[in-house]
């Protein structure tokens, strides 16, 4: 095993088994061994690959299940947002997500006020993030807050980060070739009401297969 295979199964260890988030999983690792520095540690893709790789082959019934329920629950709440032409992106979309993970949505809003008032109207509960992206003229603010799905029987708190847009950034429609672990949908770098749909119809139909 090299080196850098080594960090990334110390931080699939991390996130997948003890259900940290991916910044304090680096932490974690960068504090237990003085000789890492940050420039050791394996890419967002890398890591991602290596998550999927994890649960296709140590849980892959369970983490099929996660991932549905997952979708089915960014689903409903992008129904909600309809009018705000909300997009799926990060590991929900592309697979590496599990029962600990973020649902991360992107939206658009003539403000943010129109999108909190909403919130309010609807009875959700939600927090405002600072921006971390200032200089972006389109980004507005990020909002969270929790909900709940069943998760295989058991009831988990999920939190919905949401980046309010002015207008959407343009993305390339699919991402990279998808690995041995994904679905060809699951490589787009967001995905749309339908969209998401149709991966959630693809998977369906390739598990009865």
């Amino acid at each position: 095993m090299t080196h850098k295979s080594y960090i990334t199964e110390q931080l699939v260890q991390f996130i997948a088994c003890d259900g940290l988030d991916w910044r304090s999983a680096r932490s974690k690792l960068l504090r237990s061994n003085h000789r890492l520095r940050s420039s050791d540690m394996p890419t967002d893709e890398e890591i991602e690959h290596a998550l999927r790789e994890y649960y296709a082959i140590f849980c892959p019934k369970e983490h099929a299940e996660t991932l549905k329920a997952l979708r089915s629950l960014a689903l409903s709440w992008m129904e909600r947002f309809e009018s705000f032409s909300p997009r799926l992106i990060r590991g929900v979309l592309n697979g590496c997500a599990d029962r600990f993970s973020n649902i991360y949505l992107e939206i658009v809003a003539e403000d943010l006020k129109s999108f909190e008032i909403f919130l309010l109207d609807h009875d959700v509960e939600y927090e405002v993030i600072s921006n971390p992206l200032q200089n972006r003229r389109d980004f507005s603010e990020t909002i969270f807050f929790p909900t709940t799905t069943l998760i295989r029987g058991k009831t988990n708190e999920i939190n919905v980060v949401v980046s309010v847009y002015e207008y959407l950034p343009i993305k390339p429609k699919k991402g990279k070739k998808p690995d041995s672990y994904q679905h060809p949908l699951e490589t787009l770098s967001s995905a749309t009401i339908k969209e998401l749909k149709e991966l959630i119809n693809a998977i369906d139909l390739q598990n009865i297969r």
